[in-house]
């Protein structure tokens, strides 16, 4: 009898081992895939084609950036008398010497021509209404520039830019300015526009001049602006 039992006993012991060693090999199996799938990076997204039937590209501005021009590059010219003074008593303005002062107009509060017998090259003085900007200083002159960029940006002209806003400095002298087209009677010339903000008021002296010659007598412009006297109000 006791030799019958023996080989049973053997089996049972040999079928709870395999079962043990099933169990165990299927929690390990179980427990791998779980740290597989904790321990796995997603799929990467896929980066999208671009179709070019639905996706327009925005047309890149053709109009130069403004410049930085330093007016101690430059050699300007000499003034004339003094005119004024003007705009209540605010200012007074000395034209290039040699040129022409134009007839009275309310358009302006003054106007020099080259010649007397042409509108071209011409250098005209204006003053908007009061404004609550401040004084234009190299501190804050980046600021100007941006905010007249977005402002001709926004508004749109019949007469496209010519050039961006850019930066005229000077000693103790601080503007922008920026050039559009002009058109008066069939002619067509460029408008170089110096802004100078002082007192409250925003004055631009604006440079009248064809294409061909336009650079050549920017600097007239240039000493023109910087020549402007301003009076405490």
């Amino acid at each position: 009898m006791k030799n019958q039992s023996q080989p049973n006993a053997l089996q049972g012991r040999l079928l709870t081992n395999q079962w043990g060693n099933w169990t165990v090999s299927a929690l390990c199996l179980t427990w791998s895939l779980l740290c597989a799938g904790c321990s796995s990076e997603p799929p990467p997204t896929p980066t999208p084609v671009p179709n070019p039937t639905t996706e327009k590209k925005e047309p890149e501005s053709k109009v130069p950036a403004g410049r930085k021009i330093k007016l101690a590059d430059l050699q300007l010219p000499d003034l004339g008398d003094a005119v004024g003074p003007l705009d209540g008593g605010l200012i007074t303005v000395r034209g290039p010497k040699g040129w022409f002062r134009a007839s009275r107009s309310s358009d302006y509060l003054i106007k020099f021509q080259n010649n007397d017998n042409s509108p071209l090259p011409a250098v005209i003085v204006t003053a908007s209404e009061e404004t609550n900007a401040e004084d234009l200083t190299p501190n804050n002159l980046q600021a100007f520039c941006e905010i007249l960029q977005a402002k001709l940006d926004c508004e749109g002209s019949p007469t496209p830019l010519v050039e961006n806003v850019g930066q005229i400095t000077g000693d103790n002298f601080t503007a922008a300015y920026y050039t559009k087209l002009g058109r008066i009677k069939g002619l067509v010339f460029n408008r170089m526009m110096i802004v100078m903000v002082k007192n409250g008021r925003e004055y631009t002296i604006e440079y009248r001049n064809v294409d061909a010659t336009a650079r050549e007598f920017e600097p007239y412009a240039f000493a023109v602006a910087k020549g402007i006297e301003f009076h405490t109000p």
